[in-house]
């Protein structure tokens, strides 16, 4: 049921609907209930769909880009709705948000920009003055072929630029408390660090490669390790493991850690950069912590579709963002794939490492047409690396967490974790830069093969679960006789 509602959500943003449609839909969806029980819930299946599709339809027009009369000047207020990059020619970059316009230029208050400014460098939250700054549209014929299409999921309606930074105050309320938390976590994070050591622990802590000088964010694009800075399952069950095992050990009662835990998600999430694996694994963990609740079995693929039709129900345009496809992509490919990878490895390096690789294959594999559609890059040697790489990612992302929230209480222990993630990264840091340099490390493929690639893993994945599929025909003829 919540895969037919992500189909409608899905179907929304590539084919509008209409009285008709919806109306041969229905009809089709009465049809096929013919009095059985695969009858009735395939019935209730396409009507989910097609409520997932309205929806859609809906939230497609609500979410679109504001209409900017552009180029014009403009004059107002703007809020930095995410934290500010440095430019490499001098100035910052960050997206704004319109908080009030002073008349002209149609500056709709809530409209999304992006902002080129001069002088300091401001905080996210801050609230700038704008004095007859100039906007533009934000596409131009230069722009890479993928930029229109991100611009338009960002809400994005334009490119203002700003003169001069003049901070007038910052955001009140809850966006005021999240900004609030999300700079002093992006600022505790790596503290007593310097350099791509402190802008790579800061990200596997909080996500974002921001912090990475150019040669190493491309060296660990190159070497296939540039999942390590975005925030996952792994981030999520660290925070609950370590706040459950806390209060227990406090005597505190199951219930009331399992609740804690949850909030405590929520307020990591919020504190982290924003983006598809940051929601997946908020929802995911949520209703984790929800199914212990019940005492409830988690059932992975429940879990995994429901966290993806709630993100879409808020933002259909989402399915379109790597960000989003390689982050359900890579899960989906451990449900598939790991088990079968860990058993046919561990003859080859042994139990102990077998499921490392298994969960690295798996991984690698599922993420391999995403990565080629968007990027049209793939990489060879990420497959060893990882084996390496994510069993130390681990115990970084605990100390870093630690140094964080410990040296806000003793600062001289905090420091301590921090520079022990240090030497980790480091060492991740040099894995990337010697991956990154073996020749034939990551090859260039054209966006077309993404097809034959993506077809290639499903017939496996059928290859490798054939005996269940097998089974699930013959209980559906059963069923049906």
């Amino acid at each position: 049921m919540p895969a037919a509602l992500v189909v409608g959500l899905i179907a929304a943003t590539a084919i509008p609907p209409t009285p008709f449609r919806a109306g041969v839909l229905c009809a089709v969806a009465i049809a096929i209930a013919v009095g059985t029980r695969a009858g009735r819930l395939a019935m209730i299946a396409m009507l989910l769909c097609g409520a997932g599709w309205l929806w859609g339809a809906v939230r497609v027009v609500e979410t679109a880009p504001a209409t900017l009369s552009a180029p014009t000047l403009v004059s107002g207020i703007v809020s930095v709705d995410e934290p500010p990059r440095r430019r490499p020619f001098g100035g910052w970059t960050a997206r704004v948000r319109v908080e009030r316009g002073d008349g002209g230029g149609g500056l709709a208050v809530g409209s999304r920009l992006l902002a080129d400014g001069q002088g300091s460098q401001p905080r996210r939250g801050d609230l700038i003055r704008v004095n007859s700054a100039r906007v533009q549209g934000a596409v131009t014929p230069r722009s890479p072929e993928w930029w229109p299409a991100y611009v338009e999921r960002q809400r994005i309606a334009g490119r203002i630029r700003i003169a001069s930074t003049v901070v007038v105050g910052s955001r009140g309320g809850l966006r005021g408390i999240r900004d609030g938390l999300s700079t002093w976590a992006q600022h505790s994070a790596g503290r007593g660090l310097e350099g791509d050591r402190a802008g790579l622990v800061r990200g596997m802590a909080f996500g974002g490669s921001d912090g990475l000088s150019d040669q190493a964010d491309d060296d660990f694009r190159a070497a296939g390790l540039a999942h390590l800075v975005a925030v996952s399952g792994q981030n999520i069950a660290v925070v609950a493991t370590a706040v459950i095992a806390l209060l227990r050990s406090m005597g505190t009662r199951r219930r009331v850690a399992l609740v804690v835990a949850a909030c405590c998600i929520v307020a990591y999430c919020v504190a982290c950069e924003g983006g598809a694996s940051v929601g997946r694994a908020a929802v995911a963990g949520v209703l984790g912590v929800v199914a212990e609740l019940r005492s409830s079995p988690r059932e992975r693929w429940y879990l995994l579709l429901v966290g993806l039709a709630i993100l879409l129900c808020v933002q259909p345009r989402a399915i379109g963002d790597p960000g989003l496809q390689l982050s359900f992509s890579a899960v989906a490919g451990i449900f598939v794939f790991s088990g079968e990878f860990t058993r046919r490895a561990s003859g080859w390096v042994g139990v102990r490492l077998s499921g490392l690789v298994g969960l690295a294959a798996a991984a690698s594999l599922s993420t391999a047409p995403a990565l080629v559609w968007h990027f049209g890059q793939l990489s060879i040697v990420g497959l060893a690396l990882n084996v390496v790489a994510v069993p130390l990612a681990a115990p970084i992302v605990v100390l870093a967490l630690m140094g964080t929230i410990v040296g806000a209480v003793v600062p001289p222990l905090g420091l301590l974790a921090t520079l022990i993630a240090g030497i980790g990264a480091e060492v991740l840091l040099v894995i990337a830069h010697v991956g990154a340099a073996i020749p034939g490390a990551s090859v260039a493929l054209p966006s077309s093969s993404a097809v034959p690639i993506a077809v290639g893993v499903i017939l496996l994945a059928g290859v490798v679960h054939r005996t269940a599929i097998q089974a699930g025909f013959a209980t559906a003829l059963s069923a049906r006789r």
